[in-house]
């Protein structure tokens, strides 16, 4: 059974669009990505699943509800965290407080089971050493840990995470990962949004590339990448007026001061770098990932 369904979704702001055509779904205990640039249309559309927007077309079900109909119902059964969220919530409580204070106004829990829920979670985010300690005086990574604290500790069966890791240091990212993959792991749904490739590969179970406002791809990391007809890149750092040689590589990108160039073998990839070397730094010769498919579908439009 699928809890999200999106069929030919669009969402317009005057002339404007949001999001021009997205289609996916999720199954229960699945961590599906939404993938893009900012502006692609990703927390558009995650904020029309959790009924704040009102589509402009197209479907859209969650836990198999309207969300136009039976807003109520989507609300009662989802967990939302929106990008900005630490910034108008948080303020000057403490993270025990803001936990605490989330799952007892939800209805679900007494304060004190909901203090002893808070605790527990905010420890498994690393953040034991700061329960009394208000969010105003926290990093920004801190307090973002506190938001996806109030977003898993609520405990139901889809949770929305918008960008959850965006300042968040190395190694808390790692750990909010673990937690993420242990929720689903317990058959709870997760809509992840980010533009983060490396995250989306390394957590995902299916991921939804977003380009320009729609979807243009649907797949898990390794198919994704799979569709790339190349096997090895290499990464090199562009001198100020520098000129790609003919021949080098069979498929490249220019991103300005740098240069990704792929091939389809190993040997091949490090005999391009021994060519450009030392006019040019090589950065890394490695195999592909999901930001060359990335970067390759959105070329093509998929």
């Amino acid at each position: 059974m699928s809890v999200v369904l999106v069929e030919g979704l669009s969402k317009r702001y005057g002339e404007a669009w949001g999001v021009r055509n997205a289609s996916f779904s999720v199954g229960r205990g699945e961590l599906v990505t939404l993938l893009g640039r900012n502006g692609a249309g990703k927390s558009t559309t995650v904020k029309v699943l959790c009924t704040l927007l009102k589509p402009s077309g197209g479907v859209a079900q969650v836990l198999g509800y309207d969300v136009l109909r039976d807003h109520q119902a989507v609300r009662r059964g989802i967990s939302y965290l929106p990008q900005d969220y630490w910034g108008f919530m948080l303020g000057e409580l403490t993270p025990l407080e803001a936990v605490s204070w989330n799952l007892v106004a939800r209805g679900d829990y007494s304060p004190r089971e909901a203090r002893r829920v808070a605790v527990e979670w905010l420890s498994e985010l690393g953040l034991e050493g700061v329960l009394e300690t208000k969010c105003s005086r926290l990093s920004g990574g801190q307090r973002r840990r506190v938001a996806v604290g109030m977003a898993l500790s609520a405990r139901k069966e889809l949770v929305f995470l918008d960008e959850p890791t965006s300042g968040v240091d190395v190694e808390a990212k790692h750990e909010v990962w673990r937690i993420m993959r242990r929720v689903v792991s317990q058959g709870v749904s997760i809509v992840l949004t980010t533009h983060d490739m490396n995250e989306a590969q390394i957590v995902s179970d299916r991921v939804v590339l977003f380009h320009e406002g729609n979807t243009i791809a649907e797949a898990t990391p390794s198919e994704l990448i799979g569709k790339l007809p190349y096997k090895y890149r290499v990464v090199v750092n562009k001198p100020h007026g520098w000129a790609l040689p003919n021949g080098v590589f069979e498929h490249h990108f220019d991103l300005g001061d740098r240069l990704i160039g792929y091939t389809h073998t190993n040997a091949d990839a490090w005999s391009a770098a021994s060519t450009l070397h030392p006019q040019v730094r090589v950065e890394s010769v490695s195999e592909v990932g999901l930001e060359d498919a990335y970067l390759y579908l959105t070329s093509r439009g998929a």
